[in-house]
């Protein structure tokens, strides 16, 4: 740092501001301003790099540990130049110095910190709207039932109960006998919460008129309840989801409807059950009471449809060097979480690129916001990629260019190329890095009050993108193949074919022409009647049968239907919801 007298006019200049600042001047002769804590920061390596006030263009800069060697301090006893030129220019800068907008955006303030919004929506309205708490308490003697639930009103008790002496009525068509049980009910319980749940994301996140659909089954008005649950701009149709324990359903979808040559989205919503316990007394003689009570934590997904998932997969199988196009079903299947898209809620990312360049610690939210937004040519991360990473970001570039930054795309690229990697001989595993890197996005607004960043931006940490993914389904998806990956290479298994199809089913075929399975869920029954769930098997992890090929559940013992391998009946964990 620059020792400066007391007689030093800008020693008196920068004694004005509150906090220690320094002046540069770089190889181009341009005077620089920076906080002095930042560049002891970045010289001890706590911090990537800095900003600078270029004087000279009334600009923000960015500069690096090793730009910070080539800067000369200026000092009143030894500038070549006009000393007064210099004190006008920072006197400029300190006039300028609290304001939140360009060129400097308070980073110089010392009391105020500039705020970006990049989010199409507030994050706490998201987050206030898109997941709700429910207690939910059912009895059931076989025939008549009871439901309790502060979110549920008489009306949805009697949808419920058409919802169950429906299920009945099939059930005896086909000669069936079963009663209906609490768990079926406390389900149904859940659809019709799901369905509300949505309808407030609509109603009070995007401020759009929603009409229930769904409920007008109970006077009969119409039948557009049976395609569709929820009326706003669009038809939507919504699907639950309920997971227990360790047991993880999917989004099952029999089919994709449509309503006058209009497709009717799918909204997505997990309902995560839980058990907590019933104290009685309070503080310290707070005790249980050795009952419980049920509660379920929904999330809405968001929506998607079938034509914008196979757009993508169209794209996706268009690009150059492809050995094996994949072919995934998205309708008489589960689908997974990154199938869905939360509706309003966009990231800007031409602004979220701009603001990288000056506030990013890491080049990763450089080059991952320059893609998202087509402009990662034109960064200096992107020059240092070598030929095969740019290859990567060119084709990943080109299927958002055609289809649109989504979850979808990052996950049916990534499955994609993965599968070419190992049919080619390649080891998948560097891949899967390089891909992490390239949807990364830093937490911008995580640690702001630590001053690790000059401004608010309000995107947290992200794995996707910046794109909301409440289950981590991308950061799930990179796991579960860099563990099939390590597996497959450590095996030395070479696979010549593979077939994907289903978005949690990979099965491929050996050079000797034996069916593999790579991951998959569990399709089998626990001891109580219940499906097991489990997911996801990995090979490796999971023996494959000597029989059938498939992945054997550690839980139940199920491989597949029908296989010659006799089944362990073994009794399987008790799960804590069961």
């Amino acid at each position: 740092m620059v020792e400066r007298t007391d007689d030093d006019p800008l020693s008196r200049l920068i004694g004005r501001w509150g906090v220690s600042y320094e002046i540069f001047e770089n190889t181009d002769g341009q005077l620089l301003v920076v906080k002095s804590n930042d560049v002891s920061r970045v010289i001890a390596g706590s911090k990537q790099r800095l900003l600078a006030a270029n004087l000279d263009h009334e600009r923000l800069q960015p500069i690096t540990r090793s730009e910070i060697e080539q800067l000369r301090p200026i000092q009143t006893h030894d500038y070549n130049g006009d000393i007064s030129v210099v004190i006008n220019r920072v006197n400029e800068l300190i006039m300028k110095r609290n304001y939140s907008e360009a060129p400097y955006y308070a980073v110089f303030s010392g009391s105020r910190r500039a705020h970006f919004n990049v989010h199409s929506l507030p994050r706490q309205r998201i987050a206030n709207c898109s997941e709700q708490r429910h207690l939910v308490s059912v009895s059931c003697d076989g025939h008549s039932t009871n439901i309790f639930s502060p979110n549920l009103d008489s009306e949805d008790k009697r949808l419920i109960e058409i919802w169950a002496a429906g299920r009945e009525e099939r059930r005896n068509a086909q000669g069936g006998a079963r009663l209906r049980s609490e768990f079926e009910i406390r389900s149904l319980a859940y659809a019709r919460l799901a369905e509300k749940l949505v309808l407030s994301f609509y109603r009070n996140a995007l401020g759009l008129e929603a009409k229930d659909i769904s409920i007008t089954q109970i006077n009969g008005r119409g039948d557009l309840w049976r395609s569709c649950d929820i009326e706003t701009d669009v038809l939507i149709d919504v699907k639950n989801a309920t997971n227990s324990g360790s047991r993880t359903r999917h989004i099952f979808v029999d089919k994709f409807k449509m309503v006058s040559g209009e497709s009717v989205e799918i909204a997505g919503v997990i309902s995560a059950t839980h058990l907590e316990a019933i104290m009685r007394g309070r503080g310290k003689k707070a005790r249980q009471t050795g009952e419980f009570r049920k509660y379920a934590n929904q999330t809405f997904l968001g929506v998607t449809r079938n034509t914008s998932l196979e757009s993508v997969q169209n794209a996706v199988n268009l690009l150059p060097g492809r050995p094996q196009e994949i072919r995934l079903s998205f309708y008489e299947n589960n689908l997974p979480p990154w199938a869905f898209e939360l509706p309003g809620a966009g990231v800007n990312y031409e602004l979220l690129f701009s603001l990288s360049e000056l506030f990013a610690q890491k080049p990763e939210t450089i080059l991952s916001t320059s893609i998202a937004c087509g402009r990662h040519a034109r960064t200096g991360t992107y020059s240092r990629l070598s030929d095969t990473q740019k290859d990567i970001v060119h084709n990943f570039s080109t299927v958002i260019v055609t289809c649109g930054v989504s979850k979808a795309s990052i996950a049916l690229f990534t499955i994609s190329e993965f599968i070419n990697r190992l049919l080619l001989g390649q080891n998948p595993t560097h891949f899967i890095k390089f891909m992490r890197k390239i949807v990364y996005i830093e937490g911008f607004s995580d640690l702001a009050q630590e001053n690790d960043y000059d401004a608010f931006i309000d995107i947290e940490e992200s794995h996707c993108l910046g794109l909301y993914d409440p289950t981590n389904s991308i950061l799930d998806l990179f796991n579960l193949l860099s563990d099939c990956a390590d597996s497959i290479l450590g095996q030395d298994i070479t696979f010549v074919h593979f077939n994907v199809p289903h978005p949690h089913l990979m099965i491929g075929r050996t050079e000797q022409g034996r069916y593999l399975t790579v991951y998959a869920y569990c399709g089998g029954k626990l001891p109580s009647g219940s499906w097991c769930s489990r997911f996801p098997l990995i090979i490796g992890e999971h023996k494959n049968c000597g029989e059938c090929g498939k992945l054997i559940c550690d839980q139940c013992d199920f491989c597949t239907e029908g296989c010659a391998r006799p089944r362990q009946r073994r009794v399987a964990k008790k799960f804590a919801c069961d």
